[in-house]
């Protein structure tokens, strides 16, 4: 999927409001891992990390690869999920022992919709079958809900 002028949707409010009338939701607490990110960075303001956040995943996006994806809609190839490692730039670690990258992505309209990010030294790193279910349940819901 080409990068062109993409939307990034990170603040978990404006997230809420997007899928407000989805019956699919995010297996994650997008609210729980922004306060986390804050503390790790040492940010106090929403607006300061939302500004770094998307400075740093415009860099990354560009760089997606095939292997990155974890679902594509059947309907819409264009709408997928993803799930990638972005260097932790703060500390000087490379993408291994960085952060993790889960969105939704809608290549018809050019939105990034951030579900999670979490460190990899939190001990997480393979998503549960559960939460794949419902990661393909909440794509495949927006593909159906939008037009293209």
């Amino acid at each position: 999927m080409q990068n062109h002028n993409v939307s990034f949707v990170i603040d978990p409010n404006k997230l809420d409001e997007y899928f407000s009338d989805f019956s699919h939701k995010s297996p994650f607490n997008l609210y729980k891992s922004i306060k986390s990110i804050k503390k790790e960075l040492n940010i106090k303001e929403d607006s300061k990390l939302f500004e770094y956040l998307v400075l740093e995943l415009n860099s990354v996006y560009k760089d997606i690869r095939q292997k990155d994806y974890i679902y594509h809609n059947n309907k819409c190839y264009k709408i997928a999920i993803i799930k990638f490692r972005m260097q932790d730039d703060k500390n000087n670690r490379g993408k291994s022992s960085g952060w993790r990258v889960i969105a939704l992505i809608d290549d018809v309209n050019s939105i990034f919709y951030l579900l999670d990010l979490y460190k990899h030294s939190q001990g997480k790193d393979n998503l549960t079958i559960i939460e794949n279910r419902m990661l393909k349940e909440m794509c495949d819901e927006y593909a159906n809900s939008i037009e293209y």
